[in-house]
């Protein structure tokens, strides 16, 4: 079948609510308008999406009904407040409803009251106009979804624990949905964590989030992809900062069959910052693919983006980092640093740093990196009685070790260390080790 007649094919699942159904068509019309992606086109120029139109994975919707495999003793023993989703339905019977705050709902878009759905429908209608036809299938498949409402001045002490996990018999699809929004001099801490069965079959899984933080917000968001295998996983997050809103984000993405992450922030308000750190590890043959959009609309905002990279085996990485200063957006500083690091002469890493700039008083720099680890470093620790193995191992943790550093949870950094220990083939003795460096 061809990826025309598919999309012609396209009949949207049954909403919950009125209002979506709206979203669908401005959806299967963006869809339409777009096309399926190939290699011609550049968002998806190294990363094609054969696989998604294979099979079953666009055919079967997954019910979130298969638990057999999930155990909570296997997450990190993050002191929050587990919001836990499987297979993109949440489970409130996994979750800790009740260590929710006073000041914070956490409520379904069929449920939400009328202010609230009217504000989800707008979040959700300024991404149709979107960066690819990826994000417009996501709407034509969004039957509901979630809203995390926190009150002005709201402080939640412990961190939400986003948990998704994934697992499934036969090749399937998820749909997930949802919004965040941050009331005036409110402050959260958000894990989004990502895993899977290693029993499982192969999914699609597609999703979006929405953060909307006003006047003073903080957020400090840490999205680890740490589902591997056969799995393809396509999601979008898109921020918008008022005045003085803070975003600091860590992103952790081991490869998948295909993974793709599209992280967007909008610096809507005078005195907004956003930071975003990212190690990308792909191995094997997996794929990761980034792509970040900063906008700066307004003066006097900041931004800082620095990803890293290390690819081994056959594996391919893209990044595409876009900074884009608007013409009003005087006093801005933006800054994007790539680095990738090659394993193995296999590895492909594809990278594309971009600055667009229509204000004339600004501080605005970007670089990328590609190498391969130091010889002279290397023969440096053999020389001081480090096998090889090892040395490989310290210099590559090495490489991204600062960035892991900045997540502020200790249970997170000991459980990141231990899976980065396992990536690297290294001997768990080493965990201890690596975690000192």
């Amino acid at each position: 079948m061809s990826s025309a007649t598919w999309i012609n094919e396209q009949i949207p699942p049954e909403p919950k609510v009125d209002w979506l159904s709206t979203l669908h068509r401005e959806g299967l019309n963006q869809l339409t308008d777009f096309g399926w992606p190939n290699r011609k086109t550049e968002a998806w120029k190294y990363s094609p999406l054969t696989r998604v139109l294979k099979g079953s994975l666009l055919e079967t919707p997954n019910t979130g009904s298969e638990l057999s495999s999930f155990n909570a003793a296997n997450l990190p023993a993050v002191d929050g407040i587990r919001l836990v989703f499987v297979n993109g339905q949440f489970e409130s019977g996994l979750s800790d409803l009740e260590q929710l705050p006073a000041g914070v709902c956490w409520v379904r878009y069929s449920e939400a009251n009328q202010e609230q759905q009217a504000y989800i429908q707008a979040q959700l209608q300024s991404g149709v106009v979107a960066q690819h036809s990826l994000t417009a299938l996501h709407q034509t498949r969004v039957v509901d979804g979630w809203l995390l409402d926190v009150d002005e001045k709201v402080r939640i002490e412990k961190p939400v624990y986003w948990v998704h996990w994934a697992e499934a018999s036969e090749e399937s699809y998820s749909v997930l949905s949802r919004c965040v929004r941050l009331g005036k001099q409110s402050e959260m801490t958000l894990i989004e964590h990502q895993l899977s069965s290693e029993q499982s079959a192969a999914q699609f899984q597609h999703q979006s989030v929405h953060f909307d933080l006003a006047d003073s917000a903080r957020l400090r968001h840490q999205l680890l992809q740490l589902d591997g295998g056969d799995q393809v996983s396509v999601g979008s997050w898109n921020s918008r900062l008022a005045n003085h809103a803070y975003l600091e984000t860590f992103i952790m993405g081991l490869g998948g069959h295909l993974k793709r992450v599209d992280y967007s922030v909008c610096h809507q308000g005078e005195g907004a910052e956003s930071r975003l750190d990212a190690a990308i590890l792909p191995k094997d043959k997996q794929h990761f693919d980034l792509h970040t959009q900063f906008e700066h609309e307004v003066p006097h905002t900041q931004s800082q983006q620095v990803v890293r990279t290390i690819a081994d085996d056959q594996a391919k990485a893209v990044f595409n980092g876009r900074i884009h200063i608007h013409p009003q957006a005087q006093k801005t500083l933006a800054e994007l640093s790539n680095k990738n690091l090659l394993l193995s002469e296999q590895a492909e890493v594809y990278t594309k740093p971009e600055l667009e700039i229509y204000a004339d008083d600004v501080r605005c720099a970007h670089g990328a990196t590609v190498s391969q680890l130091d010889h002279q470093a290397l023969n440096y620790l053999r020389s001081r009685g480090i096998s090889k193995a090892e040395a490989e191992v310290m210099l590559s943790f090495g490489f991204i070790q600062t960035l892991i550093q900045r997540v502020d949870h200790d249970v997170l950094i000991h459980y990141l260390v231990e899976r980065l220990t396992s990536w690297f083939g290294a001997d768990q003795q080493l965990t201890q080790h690596l975690g000192s460096l």
